[in-house]
């Protein structure tokens, strides 16, 4: 597998694993714990954060929270390489 299809693959598992238990459609994600925000300016990913521009994810549950970061170039990527 090349490795942008690894480093995606990954993204996307661990974007499963933090919206676990949400609405498909992403609807009302809050009433799950799930926050987003954004951090960075510049749109690409060769490696340079904090200057590149990432969502951040955050989950808070009664026993652990956990917190996703991913470079706004990659979710592109992962989103491009979508078959629905």
């Amino acid at each position: 597998m090349a490795t942008l299809d690894v480093r995606l693959s990954k993204i996307h598992q661990h974007l499963l694993e933090i919206t676990d238990g949400c609405n498909e459609d992403m609807h009302e994600p809050d009433s799950q714990g799930l926050t987003a925000g954004t951090a960075g300016f510049g749109f690409d990913n060769a490696g340079g954060e904090p200057e590149e521009l990432t969502l951040v994810i955050e989950r808070s549950r009664s026993n652990f929270e956990q917190e996703l970061r991913i470079n706004m170039a990659d979710l592109v990527a992962l989103a491009r390489k979508a078959r629905i």
